[in-house]
């Protein structure tokens, strides 16, 4: 429910933000009218930014936070709305984004991250058939540092104060997405017994550490280039 209550806060604030303003019938001057212009463009600009942090949330909060005695399938099954939430706002950016780099990058994701859900899913299937034997690990504890992460990177993503820059929000969005990934990873990683999921996990880290990299310098780059 905190999950879900955090999402809908952004709903309502972002809906408060970019509600434009009531036009006066007075004599309202030419530089109000151009201030408050250029003010409901931001709001906008941000309301667009909103949405793609959103659609980063969105999987997560529609799935069950899968708990089970069976943490290989348990990484796989979360991780696979953490993906789609990544590749539901790349997609966004393919319609809004003005940086040819952030779209090259946001085309990469897409293609890499559904490839890997088709993995995930062939591998569940296979894991519910043959699973390793985890009775002797503390799995309560596992899954509650687990989940921690989850609402960690859902909360900093909430946190984050938007440009109203699409391009550099997403990149900022995407790289505290990209780090609950690499952090649920090597979180499973301490427990895992199957070499399948290692396999996936190392994976994962390397990738999104590559990605994270790439996307801190041209966020850094943009933000030069606008003034931001």
């Amino acid at each position: 429910m905190k999950k879900l209550f955090l999402l809908s806060f952004m709903f309502v604030f972002v809906f408060a933000c970019t509600k434009p303003a009531d036009k006066k019938m007075d004599s309202t001057t030419m530089d109000s009218e151009n201030m408050s212009t250029e003010m409901n463009a931001q709001s906008n600009d941000k309301s667009v930014s909103a949405e793609i942090v959103m659609l980063m949330h969105m999987p997560m909060m529609a799935a069950p936070y899968s708990e089970t005695m069976n943490p290989d399938v348990d990484f796989l099954v979360n991780m696979i709305p953490h993906h789609q939430g990544a590749i539901d706002s790349s997609t966004k950016m393919l319609e809004v984004g003005k940086s040819k780099e952030v779209m090259e990058l946001s085309k990469n994701i897409i293609a890499a991250q559904e490839m890997e859900i088709a993995q995930f899913e062939k591998v569940i299937e296979e894991l519910k058939v043959k699973a390793d034997d985890y009775s002797a690990v503390d799995l309560k504890k596992y899954n509650m540092e687990a989940t921690t992460i989850m609402n960690d990177m859902m909360k900093n993503m909430s946190a984050l104060e938007l440009t109203g820059n699409a391009d550099i929000d997403m990149l900022d969005s995407m790289i505290i997405h990209h780090q609950g990934a690499i952090d649920s990873s090597n979180k499973i990683l301490e427990i895992t017994k199957n070499q399948t999921i290692m396999d996936i996990a190392k994976k994962i880290v390397m990738d999104q550490e590559k990605e994270i990299a790439e996307m801190t310098e041209l966020s850094k780059k943009l933000k030069k280039e606008n003034g931001i």
